[in-house]
């Protein structure tokens, strides 16, 4: 009975030390795992916010994009502007151009009417002259 025991006893001790054994090597395996899924977590958190600064700086280049186009629209609005500008400016000096010949044209004209009426008026004169001393002096004759 006694050797019955200690064959028990050692057997306990035994079984208790491989427990142990497989207690301790659960724990580690635990521990690796739970490193390992930290671990995991630590690279899917840093993932998503290397995706998110991506993002941003996409959004950001995006902005600088746009008010690139945007001055470049504003600038190309204002060239247009300055060109209409321009275009009005030698259209009226053009016109004004055009007028002052057309008026000094005109005087001209009417300065040739009015000569010629001048010199009409002085021949009708002369002539109505003329006439009146003829008759004075087919009346003197008489």
């Amino acid at each position: 009975a006694l050797k019955e025991r200690l064959h028990m006893a050692k057997v306990n001790k035994e079984r208790a030390q491989q427990l142990m054994e497989i207690h301790v090597r659960d724990h580690h395996d635990k521990l690796r795992d739970h490193h390992i899924a930290e671990h995991m977590e630590n690279e899917r958190l840093q993932h998503i916010e290397l995706e998110h600064k991506l993002n941003i700086e996409k959004l950001k280049q995006r902005e600088r994009v746009k008010t690139i186009n945007q001055q470049q629209i504003a600038m190309k609005e204002h060239q247009r502007q300055e060109a209409l500008q321009e275009y009005l400016k030698e259209k009226d000096q053009v016109q004004e151009l055009v007028d002052k010949i057309a008026k000094e044209d005109q005087q001209e004209v009417q300065a040739r009417y009015d000569k010629q009426q001048e010199t009409k008026e002085a021949l009708r004169r002369f002539m109505i002259e003329q006439k009146a001393k003829q008759e004075a002096m087919d009346e003197a004759e008489r």
